[in-house]
């Protein structure tokens, strides 16, 4: 059975600064609320590679250039990104296959 999704919720992501956020936030013109860009929908990929970011991001030899401040603030961002969408931060790779 297909999940229902709310499509306010629809993430999506501003080419030009990284801002991320939902359709909702976006406003009805579909504009980056940071620098006024048209925003972009993230599709499974995308919110994969966000995922993956996280995740490299735990690890000290990812990003090496940034202080550990920053790398704390890039990880608080995504994860309250996926909150706001109302997707797992972890994917369903650990889920019973049944």
């Amino acid at each position: 059975m297909m999940e229902q999704h709310d499509p306010k919720t629809s993430p999506v992501a501003c080419p030009r600064c990284d801002w991320l956020g939902s359709v909702d936030q976006a406003g009805n013109e579909s504009r980056c609320p940071e620098c006024g860009t048209i925003v972009c929908p993230l599709r499974q990929k995308g919110l994969d590679s966000l995922r993956a970011h996280h995740r490299q991001l735990l690890k000290m030899g990812y990003k090496v250039e940034w202080t550990v401040e920053q790398r704390a603030v890039e990880q608080e961002r995504v994860e309250r990104f996926f909150q706001r969408i109302g997707q797992p931060l972890r994917g369903d790779q650990n889920r019973d296959r049944a």
